[in-house]
């Protein structure tokens, strides 16, 4: 009984912070093709490198601190986490500082690097895009870590929505070229900021910095940084060398097929959001108790397989919303989904290097999956372009996956029935390539259908365990009701 209210508890913590995500999806959806007739491929491949250099000045700016945010939340006590998130933020903002007067100094170089001109319009925004994002990635990591779903999807949503007008204004009134989509990137980080501070006026009213706990973060933080960096090579390598080695409007196609695959990225995340803070609480609570990591790998595993199973099913009619110039993407998309769903099944699985501290780990782990992009990337690049790049980093996340496992149940033993993992992989992956490579749409149908069939015999035992509990619970929900509860 103490199990099933314990599983309630968890069901509703998910909902709450998956609302936002499946409201993301949907808005998405709804907001790609209008974006893909907006801007042309070109413009949504110099749009594609910018968000590439703003996410590593990120990684460095943040400084890894705020993983020590997420680390010593717990240890502080509601009182004090005031003190830990400005603490955490104040040497995000100084190194920011320094950053700008770099950027300034060197911008018409970094200017033709990321857009192919020189332009110091570029380098401004690019700025005050770091500076909304660090204060943006503290507001969501706060909601997030007092488990607030709710609020932390009614942002999220509000992100996109704000993130579409910017868009949608600067094209409309403006010009239809990148500066929309890094204007409706500024949009969001303050439109969402603003609404987190107005729920929470007085934890965000800026506080001194304390060396002793300045000390602590910094010091937790800074190994980070490296395994986000290579992290972000690892997740990058296939823009870069597309850029590298082909056209922007290549790059542009890339990204389209990545935007629209960007609804199971949205359920990796919502998933990722939700299962960081109960794991790490389950675990100080009870060490011992593996069940609910077992549980939740076999539930996030058979949902993302049979997920991805259906977006490459229906790649075809998905690509159809779009503007006909990104018809193409449709025979890219397919090998994208595998990150996403490797992805999330490792964050059940790499349990273990967290929790016994090892996080050394993550940086060899990011060596050998990037070094083994980097090279699928050169290789099958000049081969198959757009699509070689995706079948790299595809079948890299499956490398991903598997290191992380390995390592972590060295650690921390626990038995995630691996064969069932992988024998859904082995189907998926001969899907994507089947769909990457034939253009019969009767023929991508039909292994499209074997495949999901596949995946729930593989899985037909937590498919039916599953379900008889949603209907328990279903059940008690109703009756709940009626009696007034």
């Amino acid at each position: 009984m103490k199990r099933a209210m314990s599983k309630e508890r968890y069901l509703k913590s998910f909902v709450s912070f998956s609302v936002g995500t499946w409201a993301n999806a949907l808005l998405s959806f709804i907001t790609t093709p209008v974006v893909t007739f907006l801007i042309s491929p070109k413009e949504f491949g110099k749009a594609s490198i910018y968000t590439l250099v703003y996410s590593i000045l990120l990684i460095v700016v943040r400084l890894g601190t705020e993983q020590s945010y997420v680390r010593f939340f717990y240890e502080f006590s509601e009182t004090d986490r005031k003190k830990l998130l400005w603490n955490c933020m104040w040497p995000g903002l100084w190194l920011l500082a320094m950053i700008s007067i770099v950027l300034m100094f060197f911008s018409r170089n970094i200017s033709k690097l990321i857009v192919g001109e020189c332009d110091s319009k570029i380098i401004l925004l690019l700025i005050f895009s770091l500076f909304t994002g660090l204060l943006q990635i503290y507001n969501m990591y706060s909601i997030r870590m007092k488990q607030m779903g709710w609020r932390y999807s009614f942002i999220q949503v509000l992100f996109n929505l704000f993130n579409f007008a910017g868009v949608l204004s600067f094209s409309l009134i403006f010009a239809r070229n990148f500066y929309s989509i890094v204007v409706g990137q500024i949009v969001a980080n303050i439109g969402a900021f603003a609404i987190g501070v107005a729920f929470e006026t007085d934890y965000w009213k800026p506080v001194k910095w304390q060396m002793d706990i300045l000390k602590k973060v910094v010091l937790y933080g800074i190994p980070f940084v490296p395994t986000s960096l290579l992290l972000w090579v690892f997740q990058s390598i296939d823009r870069l060398t597309l850029r590298a080695m082909t056209s922007f409007d290549e790059v542009g196609l890339y990204t389209a097929a990545f935007k629209v695959v960007s609804a199971m990225n949205l359920i990796q995340a919502g998933f990722t959001t939700f299962w960081v803070p109960v794991s790490y609480e389950q675990f100080q609570k009870d060490p011992d108790d593996k069940h609910l990591y077992k549980k939740m790998n076999e539930i996030i595993s058979v949902l993302m397989f049979l997920f991805a199973s259906v977006v490459v099913l229906g790649k075809d009619v998905i690509f159809l919303i779009v503007s006909r110039n990104y018809r193409p993407s449709a025979y890219i998309a397919p090998f994208l989904v595998l990150g996403p769903v490797m992805y999330s099944i490792s964050e059940t699985t790499v349990l273990g290097i967290n929790f016994m501290k090892k996080t050394y780990w993550h940086f060899v782990i990011s060596v050998f999956t990037s070094t083994t992009n980097v090279l699928g990337n050169i290789l099958l690049v000049p081969l198959l372009g757009a699509k070689g790049a995706a079948i790299s980093t595809g079948l890299s996340y499956v490398l991903f996956f598997t290191l992380r496992t390995k390592i972590s149940t060295k650690l921390y033993p626990v038995d995630y029935e691996l064969g069932k993992i992988y024998a859904s992989t082995v189907l998926l992956v001969f899907q994507c390539y089947f769909a990457t490579m034939n253009r019969n749409l009767l023929l991508n149908v039909v292994v499209g259908l074997l495949t999901v069939c596949g995946i729930g015999l593989v899985y037909r035992k937590v498919l039916l365990r599953e379900s008889k509990e949603a209907i328990v619970m279903l059940k008690r929900f109703v009756n709940e009701r009626r009696r007034g509860v």
